[in-house]
């Protein structure tokens, strides 16, 4: 019989076995994702890796509850580009919305003075008549 069985592993050891397990499956599911994807739904990408990771550590006695990821790196700047990339957007989409908001005002501004220069003119003009 195993001299380990029924004994727990260490931290040292669990995350020594682990992390190689959690990599490849990591890996794996970047492979079947965008970059874009995993940066924008981390949760989606990290419930994939869990959800790949968990028979393969489950053989070597090692059970995971959770799989969080904190943040993507790469060397290329890549993701610091999306990044950018979104800003640039969210600013260009805002200030759209700002002209479209400000051409709003302005078309509703002119219908005012319209109906009042109509209805300057209609009191002139009955005023005139009762004359």
């Amino acid at each position: 019989m195993d001299e380990n069985f029924g004994k727990s592993k260490t931290d040292g050891v669990v995350t020594m076995q682990a992390t190689p397990v959690l990599e490849g499956n990591a890996r794996e599911i970047i492979a079947q994702m965008s970059i874009e994807e995993m940066v924008k739904n981390r949760k989606t990408f990290a419930e994939k890796v869990r959800e790949n990771a968990i028979p393969d550590l489950r053989k070597m006695g090692i059970e995971l509850l959770t799989f969080n990821v904190q943040s993507f790196k790469d060397n290329n700047g890549v993701i610091d580009a999306l990044g950018t990339e979104n800003e640039v957007k969210v600013k260009k989409d805002a200030a759209i919305a700002r002209a479209a908001a400000e051409k709003e005002i302005t078309k509703a501004q002119a219908t005012a003075r319209e109906a009042s220069r109509a209805a300057e003119i209609e009191a002139d003009t009955n005023i005139a008549s009762d004359c």
